[in-house]
């Protein structure tokens, strides 16, 4: 008898594990309906330029109402590639706002989804023009002569970005389009030592630096 009872708890156990009931296998395969996550990269630059540091800011509507507006927002800023990464996204439609100094803001809208997500999104920069400023100078040796064919590198502290300049037969150079914010300038010439300057623009400036090279 006991022997029997012991034979037929192992049959029904085996019989459980073999065949779970319904609710078992649904619990263990259910996934929350509409589920999905994607991920953007968002690239940011002028001409062939990447801008670093350029503030991004996504932003999905969760519910709206009349009384009640819910939105998740991530905010962030672009690398020294001036890319974006943001992965985790859920299926929705984002609205992309970057803004560099300087620049027109661009404002965009994205879908995310299945088969909908494109992974890259890149923003051409335009400056402002109204702001522009021009640097204008002369590369001059020892002696105040001019110096012909110096190349002068004018590079913007908080982009990295270079407008490279040359010096005329008189040793004159000029860049315009210029953008408010800090530059650093660079003049170099053959059989000449380098010199470079740290220079403050403002808007609509025209800014005049000059520079004297010193024989090697």
């Amino acid at each position: 008898m006991r022997l029997t009872r012991r034979f037929g708890f192992l049959l029904l156990l085996a019989i459980f594990v073999a065949f779970p009931s319904r609710s078992a296998f649904t619990s263990r395969t259910k996934s929350p309906q509409g589920f999905y996550t994607g991920s953007i990269t968002i690239n940011v630059r002028t001409g062939k330029f990447p801008i670093s540091g350029a503030r991004v800011k996504v932003v999905r509507v969760i519910s709206l109402s009349s009384t009640n507006i819910r939105m998740e927002t991530f905010k962030g800023r672009t690398n020294r590639y001036g890319e974006y990464h943001l992965g985790g996204l859920r299926t929705g439609t984002y609205s992309i706002h970057v803004e560099v100094p300087g620049y027109s803001p661009q404002v965009d809208e994205v879908v995310v989804g299945p088969n909908l997500t494109k992974p890259f999104y890149a923003y051409e920069m335009i400056p402002g023009e109204s702001r522009m400023g021009v640097i204008t100078g002369r590369v001059l040796d020892s002696l105040g002569k001019g110096i012909s064919k110096a190349r002068v590198s004018i590079v913007q502290d908080n982009t990295g970005i270079e407008y490279p300049s040359e010096s005329d037969t008189e040793g004159n150079y000029e860049q315009t389009g210029l953008l408010p914010g800090k530059y650093t300038l660079t003049a170099q010439a053959k059989k000449y030592n380098s010199s470079s300057k740290m220079v403050k623009m403002g808007e609509r400036q025209v800014l005049k630096q000059n520079f004297k090279l010193k024989p090697r």
